[in-house]
């Protein structure tokens, strides 16, 4: 009955030591996030960078990489390194956040078609516009099969499509596109298109 009983406390002693060290690491995981935004939102990426760096490393334990939350801080570093001009490591972090978030939602989800705009923006920035057009038709696919159409996002993605078909030297399709979707763009969006 001792033996039986030692066995009983330790394996319950151990199973909160177990709920204790993944309550910390969820709160460290969510603390180096919201500190990754921080950082992010003073254009400290490199910080940034760091700090998300930790929360997918504690995220790819506690949830693995085939969860949502793994795949927001993917999608997370991939903008920082977008932003201090690491292309290539931006792909790679969009990649890791496309394969989390289709274990977890649906391909049709409006969270990938922002995905697909950040990785078409990425190879607009390393001017692979062929790649970049079939990403930015990915998102408008998406945006187009919504219950209810967010008609200026959709204009955005139409304006980033529009400059790489001018890049492309398609200059009767860059004009249709403005043409067809100035109207519906945010203020901002809609003075780019007119310039």
């Amino acid at each position: 009955k001792q033996l039986y009983l030692f066995f009983t406390l330790l394996t319950i002693h151990s199973y909160s030591a177990y709920c204790t060290n993944t309550s910390n690491d969820s709160l460290r995981a969510e603390n180096s996030y919201n500190s990754g935004i921080i950082f992010f939102r003073k254009n400290e990426y490199l910080q940034a960078i760091d700090s998300f760096l930790v929360s997918a490393e504690i995220r790819s334990r506690l949830y693995t990489q085939k969860s949502y939350k793994y795949g927001i801080v993917q999608n997370a570093l991939g903008i920082s390194y977008r932003n201090i001009g690491n292309l290539d490591y931006s792909i790679e972090h969009f990649e890791k956040a496309e394969k989390a978030y289709l274990h977890e939602i649906d391909k049709n989800n409006n969270i990938m078609a922002r995905l697909y705009n950040n990785i078409g923006n990425v190879y607009y920035n390393k001017l692979n516009y062929g790649r970049a057009e079939e990403y930015y038709q990915n998102a408008i696919e998406i945006y187009e099969n919504q219950e209810k159409i967010d008609k200026p996002g959709l204009a955005d993605l139409y304006y980033s499509l529009a400059n790489t078909y001018f890049k492309l030297r398609e200059y009767d399709k860059a004009l249709a596109t403005i043409n067809k979707f100035s109207s519906d763009a945010y203020p901002d969006t809609e003075l780019e298109f007119l310039s």
